[in-house]
């Protein structure tokens, strides 16, 4: 289960809320199988709760948005996307620690 701070989207609702929407997003691409992806989830969840108002928080299924999955070259899940005002500027794949991820949007939002 995802927490209400993140929000699946698909490639419409991508392209609208994030790229053209010009938002500060983090961008998780998983699918409902992978392990690592789901050890991920407390980690991302914890967050989301964290940073909300400062970054949106988003959930991709590669299974579903396998187009959107290949324009971003997201290869291996889980893979996070970091968007400041619709640009990506970061990309992040594999498990990692919660003051990795945090560092990373703190970046994201003081750019």
């Amino acid at each position: 289960m995802i927490s209400p701070d993140f929000k699946q989207i698909s490639s419409e609702q991508f392209l609208e809320q994030i790229i053209t929407g010009k938002l500060n997003a983090l961008v998780k691409f998983t699918s409902a199988w992978n392990g690592s992806a789901q050890l991920l989830c407390q980690t991302l969840d914890d967050l989301a709760t964290q940073y909300t108002g400062k970054v949106n928080f988003f959930l991709v299924d590669t299974e579903e948005e396998e187009q959107l999955a290949k324009a971003y070259q997201v290869n291996s899940t889980p893979t996070i996307l970091f968007f400041k005002q619709g640009t990506l500027v970061d990309k992040f794949s594999g498990l990692a620690q919660k003051s990795v991820l945090s560092n990373k949007i703190e970046q994201l939002t003081s750019l």
